[in-house]
């Protein structure tokens, strides 16, 4: 091989050196003829423009299945009992002692009453009401029974033309269906007179009236 066929080899391996980095970038990205090719054939690239769109998109999708599917679960959710703060013990008590009170004033007065009307009906000699006071169950004194009871005190009353009967320092104490009258008794008629009579009457509940169930006295 001469001189001048060396030179135009090595001139030769010198531009082919040059120009292969260039060739193998070129051969990585595809050609506009490439691409015009495959465009014709009816292959469709991908453009970025295309892929944000679609990514966009599906984020927006994906945001309003959540939007719409929490409602639905928030309707399905156990709902939580609401505490309410305890009211103060003195709210509720308070028109309960007031009640109580206010039945047990109610039954004194009750008590009172069945008793000044008895008295009344002593000193009127109206024997078959000043009877009606007393409970079925009401037990005489000195083993009388109730009928010679009855006897006894109808011939009392029956035997004085006037009857006068004072009761004074009267005090009633309660217990469920029980309750205790004291007072002091002063008794007047056709000339006899007896004060300072310490009596007893003890009372109970027959449905809705107070009866005499046991009658004690003594000499203060």
């Amino acid at each position: 091989m001469n001189l001048l066929q060396k030179a135009m080899r090595l001139k030769a391996l010198r531009l082919k050196a040059k120009h292969q980095p260039r060739a193998k970038l070129q051969s990585k990205a595809p050609s506009t003829a490439k691409l015009r090719a495959l465009s014709k054939h009816g292959a469709n690239p991908i453009s970025p423009k295309l892929l944000i769109t679609g990514g966009m998109g599906f984020v927006l999708g994906v945001t309003a299945i959540v939007v719409l599917f929490n409602p639905v679960r928030s309707m399905f959710s156990p709902a939580v009992p609401i505490q309410k703060a305890a009211s103060p013990a003195s709210s509720i008590q308070l028109p309960l002692v007031a009640a109580n009170q206010n039945n047990a004033n109610d039954s004194q007065q009750k008590v009172s009453s069945i008793v000044s009307k008895w008295a009344e009906a002593w000193a009127a000699k109206d024997v078959d009401n000043y009877l009606s006071f007393y409970a079925p169950e009401f037990q005489p004194h000195h083993g009388l029974t109730r009928s010679a009871w009855e006897r006894q005190r109808r011939n009392r009353l029956n035997k004085y033309r006037k009857i006068e009967i004072e009761l004074s320092g009267l005090t009633v104490s309660l217990q469920k269906n029980t309750a205790t009258v004291e007072f002091v008794q002063s008794f007047k008629a056709d000339g006899f007179s007896e004060t300072g009579l310490h009596k007893r009457l003890d009372l109970e509940l027959h449905g809705t009236r107070w009866m005499i169930v046991k009658e004690t006295s003594g000499k203060e």
